[in-house]
């Protein structure tokens, strides 16, 4: 069984039209999770931490950028100031 459209937007339109989201840049959003085993979270929640503990891993986000920077054959732009 599937949920109907309304209840299948709602994540999307709370993100759309809640002052408070953009306050939580990055977070991960959802109305329910199949991602979560504990039945605490499978409610969802807003914001939520992303079940992908790789997500939050800086130095894989920095190698990431690197690899996708020399995939694309572009110089990786220095520090800004």
């Amino acid at each position: 069984m599937t949920d109907s459209n309304e209840e299948s937007a709602q994540t999307s339109l709370h993100v759309l039209l809640s002052d408070d989201a953009p306050k939580h840049c990055g977070a991960y959003f959802s109305q329910s999770s199949v991602l979560y085993r504990d039945a605490e979270c499978k409610d969802g929640g807003w914001p939520m931490t992303t079940p992908n503990p790789n997500a939050r891993d800086l130095d894989t986000a920095r190698k990431l950028v690197a690899l996708s920077y020399g995939i694309v054959g572009m110089e990786r732009p220095g520090p800004t100031s």
